[in-house]
């Protein structure tokens, strides 16, 4: 008996020691600034419609390059690929907002910074960078509207013409 209550206070006193050295644990269990759980689900929407815009990027590129014939570089593709953009996008700033009239509007000041009677209380804003992703999401939304107004019909200047051999040559008589 003696043995397990010694186990369970050296465990006890790992455990403390872990929790004071890990920053991580820190951050969590420091509730004074912000709803951390919003904030990386925030993070992670934003990021993965970033990556589905470099998505775009390459099959925009590729569709522009060569005729597709696959349809997930078609322009399914692209509706698909800026559709999801556009949804994790829009996503990532609906949570930001959520984030910013809860938590950030109130305080963005750590504990220490309150405990000396300092407020931040009324000033804050949404800077530029926020506005940056608005602007990104609706870029997406002008682009899938673009993709459905020219169809199928759109074709870049660069890509191969047929040649003249393989136009109207039923009517050539050769010799």
């Amino acid at each position: 008996m003696d043995g397990d209550t010694r186990g369970q206070t050296f465990e006890r006193e790992i455990e403390n020691v872990t929790k004071s050295t890990n920053p991580v644990y820190t951050m969590l269990s420091n509730r004074g600034m912000f709803s951390f759980n919003l904030w990386v689900s925030t993070l992670v929407f934003l990021c993965l419609g970033l990556v589905f815009g470099l998505v775009i990027l390459i099959f925009t590129c590729v569709n522009l390059a060569t005729t597709p014939i696959e349809t997930i570089t078609g322009p399914v593709g692209l509706y698909l690929w800026n559709s999801l953009a556009c949804f994790f996008t829009f996503i990532g700033v609906i949570l930001y907002v959520v984030l910013y009239m809860e938590d950030l509007k109130e305080n963005v000041l750590r504990p220490d910074e309150l405990d000396l009677n300092w407020t931040s209380r009324d000033k804050t804003y949404l800077g530029w960078s926020f506005w940056l992703v608005v602007v990104a999401c609706l870029f997406y939304a002008v682009n899938i509207t673009f993709v459905v107004i020219l169809g199928r019909d759109c074709s870049a200047p660069f890509q191969k013409k047929a040649s003249m051999n393989h136009i109207g040559m039923e009517d050539v008589m050769s010799y």
